[in-house]
């Protein structure tokens, strides 16, 4: 099953990639030049690379491990069900917050991603000005100053992604820590079940064992939770462009006459003389 689920979820991704990258080519290619020139090159760039890898790691890849940890879930919490009704409450009430928070605190991460993506867009417009431009800038010698610019760039780019990163883990942790409260409830109350005879050895550690198991996909679930909150702006922006690219898309079919000539009509030209000195 993982073999085939390994197989299903990178021919999506083909898919995917293919579909959304060919309509914003199609965007670049058809958009109209004022809004065109709205954006640098680097921001361009920057559509088909960071865009597209917010778009797989933070929604595409949950959406898939959201579903594959729901049906885990179902099937724990069903057993969980027919032993103890009790305990099933406790986990599902305690589940809940723990999908709450992560719902709630993803527009923090949603604002960082957006405010990388800026800055990974103005890294990438700097290292085209400087390739493009080298015999330029080696002519002036601005090299220090080209230098300088990258290397403020690259600093505020790093800085932000480590800040991103320990932020999504802070957050993680807490949506850990209630599910780690979940077991030792679940603990109590079935360990309090068996002192009073409603539940034997067996069951307990079934339901220990059973409990430990929800943990990861619970987590996983919170994680994918809070990851695609936080990729909703990227996502929103990605979604504007291919179909801006759509909507404004031109017919080749018209563009296939190849023109043989070009006159000029009723065309003046007016200029003052310049006397010499």
């Amino acid at each position: 099953m993982t073999y085939w689920q390994i197989k299903f979820q990178s021919e999506i991704q083909k898919r995917i990639h293919i579909d959304i990258k060919r309509r914003l080519i199609n965007f670049c290619m058809f958009a109209d030049f004022e809004y065109f020139q709205e954006t640098s090159i680097g921001e361009k760039i920057n559509y088909f690379e960071y865009y597209m890898d917010v778009y797989e790691q933070y929604y595409l890849n949950n959406i898939l491990e959201l579903i594959a940890n729901i049906f885990v879930l179902i099937i724990g919490i069903s057993y969980l069900l027919s032993v103890s009704v009790v305990i099933t409450i406790v986990i599902f009430v305690l589940g809940i917050i723990s999908l709450i928070i992560p719902i709630i605190l993803g527009k923090i991460i949603n604002t960082m991603v957006d405010e990388n993506a800026e800055l990974n867009s103005k890294f990438l417009s700097t290292i085209k000005e400087i390739m493009t431009g080298m015999e330029v800038i080696r002519g002036y010698r601005a090299e220090e100053r080209f230098i300088t610019e990258f290397n403020g760039n690259l600093e505020s780019l790093e800085k932000n992604t480590q800040i991103l990163s320990v932020t999504n883990g802070k957050l993680n942790q807490i949506s850990a820590l209630i599910q780690y409260v979940m077991i030792i409830l679940c603990l109590i109350i079935t360990g309090s079940g068996v002192i009073v005879g409603n539940l034997n050895l067996g069951q307990l550690v079934a339901v220990t064992q059973v409990s430990n198991m929800l943990i990861m996909p619970m987590q996983q679930i919170g994680m994918a939770i809070l990851d695609i909150g936080g990729s909703k702006s990227i996502r929103e922006k990605l979604n504007n462009l291919v179909n801006y690219g759509d909507d404004h898309n031109c017919c080749l079919e018209k563009c296939e006459e190849k023109i043989e000539s070009i006159e000029f009509r009723n065309l003046s030209l007016e200029s003052k003389k310049i006397k010499s000195i």
